[in-house]
């Protein structure tokens, strides 16, 4: 049963306001449908989604890359606001290593992975989702990685190279809210 709703992204650099206020919308109309939103619970895309989901009164789950509290605000300066439950990396792992290990956790909770926009913290959670066979939707409005991702999966779907994963894009938030709904109307009827 489709619950867990990923939402990968840019954490940093400049986001407009009408993205911002559309990631806002995305997150209020998550909770509205009672699904949980999931995030690496970093500033920027995932970060508007899951106050908006917060706010609406829903279940919003962050992986952080720190070990506690602690270091998830001073040594990543994180937002610890916008989310209902922050879950922490048991162990200490290299600088690089732990916002992997935080994509791992991100990802293989979610039904759902959807990309907005993104750097390369973004392109290998795409391929991440690829590898768990998961339901990708990415936004074709936005750039960076998701939009390069998007040319990689046609080239490797050219290559006949499919690990189960399934790629929806869509071209606006009203589009992203379509798509989850066919996805979870198909999964109950499976």
């Amino acid at each position: 049963m489709i619950k867990k709703i990923a939402i990968i992204g840019t954490a940093f650099g400049n986001i407009d306001d009408d993205l911002i206020n559309k990631c806002y919308e995305l997150g209020e109309w998550i909770s509205a449908n009672k699904l949980i939103t999931i995030t690496g619970a970093c500033p920027g895309i995932s970060y508007y989604v899951a106050k908006g989901s917060l706010k609406n009164g829903g279940e919003v789950i962050g992986y952080s890359p720190g070990r506690n509290l602690e270091e998830h605000i001073n040594n990543f300066n994180f937002p610890s606001d916008g989310f209902s439950e922050l879950k922490f990396l048991k162990e200490k792992y290299a600088i690089n290593e732990v916002f992997f290990r935080r994509s791992l956790d991100v990802i293989h909770t979610a039904d759902i992975v959807i990309s907005i926009d993104g750097g390369r913290g973004t392109m290998s959670e795409l391929f991440l989702a690829t590898f768990f066979a998961k339901k990708i939707i990415c936004v074709s409005f936005s750039g960076g990685m998701t939009k390069e991702y998007i040319n990689i999966y046609k080239h490797l779907k050219d290559m006949n190279i499919n690990y189960g994963e399934k790629l929806l894009v869509v071209d606006s938030i009203e589009d992203i809210k379509k798509k989850i709904l066919n996805l979870i109307n198909k999964d109950k009827e499976d």
